[in-house]
């Protein structure tokens, strides 16, 4: 089938890619990617394995005549773009009684319905939020992806089939409805965060003398949460905390207690469609995978990874945000705090809470790009 995407960045350029492969035959005649502007472009077109162009994603879309649009431009840009480009091209289509292409958005704020709705015109659309699993130091980490999808309401059963596969590589995949979506991806994010953590808990160890690493921070994170929590996801590498110091040990035993319990706090509130052993599980695939990159990548790869991943406008980026506003700060002073004392202290009463707060703003954030 051929496949038109707009938004060229990591997830629709790069990450889509094995699932590109399963829905076409050739990749450089059946995919072509559409990017905003001319930044980076000679850059891009080595990196991409199907033809690469800027700003005519209309024109793009008129010769190409795409079965699926792949969407995933910044999120502060899609409705312009889908309302500019997208629509335009299939009323056209419309017009001339021709099939509408099928959508598959990963924009967090614009329900599957939306696409229809703001056009007036029968599109069936998915919004995707895939788990982005990808291995890690080596270490496979499909098992943990949890990929989430909402269908419109006229979505079929071979379009859903369709999206199971050009998700399939990315874990397992949930059909929810999209309040769920939002609901458990806003837990995606503030699971993320740890790699923020990680990197502020080093810098204050440091300051006073204390050499910790990010590996090490994750290992025993991880170590404490399969400790604490019988539902954890079976263990697909070894974890500990033996090399930390005493202080480190405790200081993260409370921490993970109070990140994780602020989690499980915020989503025991929602009103999900699922019963609330699924989203629990959903929630330790999504904590377990964030973890486990903490562990096994190097600091300059949390932060590529951030880089990546945190789009302009999108979900990441406002949890970076909030986590500097609220946690940074705090956390570094409790390390003082906690080498210091050389004992467990009162520094993560807040936390469990602080965290509910950041995960229900992110949600909110999420809701608000509609």
């Amino acid at each position: 089938m051929k496949i038109v995407i707009i938004g060229a960045g990591f997830l629709g350029g790069d990450y889509l890619i094995p699932g590109y492969e399963l829905l076409t035959s050739d990749l450089s005649k059946e995919v072509r990617a559409v990017k905003g502007n001319f930044e980076n472009m000679e850059q891009r077109e080595k990196e991409l394995p199907f033809p690469l162009s800027a700003g005519n994603g209309r024109e793009i879309l008129k010769q190409f005549q795409p079965q699926m649009i792949v969407f995933s431009p910044p999120p502060d840009q899609a409705k312009e773009i889908a309302e500019n480009t997208i629509f335009p091209y299939c009323k056209e289509r419309s017009e001339q009684n021709l099939s509408l292409p099928e959508i598959v958005s990963a924009i967090p704020g614009l329900s599957a319905d939306w696409f229809s709705e703001k056009s007036k015109l029968p599109i069936s659309a998915a919004k995707i939020m895939p788990s982005m699993a990808e291995p890690i130091a080596g270490v496979e980490a499909g098992a943990l992806g949890a990929s989430f999808v909402s269908l419109s309401q006229n979505a079929r059963e071979d379009f859903r089939q369709r999206v199971q596969t050009l998700l399939s590589k990315t874990g397992e995949v949930f059909f929810l409805s999209d309040h769920d979506v939002i609901s458990l991806l806003a837990v995606k994010i503030s699971s993320h965060l740890w790699s923020n953590a990680a990197m502020d808990i080093c810098d204050a160890a440091q300051a006073y003398g204390q050499q910790i690493s990010t590996q090490e921070i994750g290992s025993a994170v991880r170590f404490y949460h399969r400790k604490r929590e019988a539902d954890a996801q079976k263990s697909i590498y070894p974890c500990g905390e033996d090399s930390l110091p005493n202080w480190a040990r405790h200081f993260l035993d409370s921490m993970e207690n109070a990140w994780f319990s602020g989690l499980r706090q915020y989503t025991a509130k929602q009103e999900l469609s699922i019963p609330l052993e699924e989203a629990e599980r959903i929630n330790h695939l999504s904590y377990e995978m964030n973890l486990l990159n903490v562990q096994l990548e190097s600091r300059e790869k949390l932060l590529l990874n951030i880089k990546h991943h945190a789009t302009s406008g999108g979900l990441l980026e406002r949890g970076c945000m909030l986590y500097e506003e609220t946690l940074s700060g705090p956390l570094k002073r409790a390390v003082e705090q906690a080498i210091r004392s050389s004992s467990p202290n009162e520094a993560f009463l807040f936390l469990q809470d602080e965290i509910d707060g950041i995960t229900k703003a992110v949600r909110r954030h999420g809701m608000n790009l509609k």
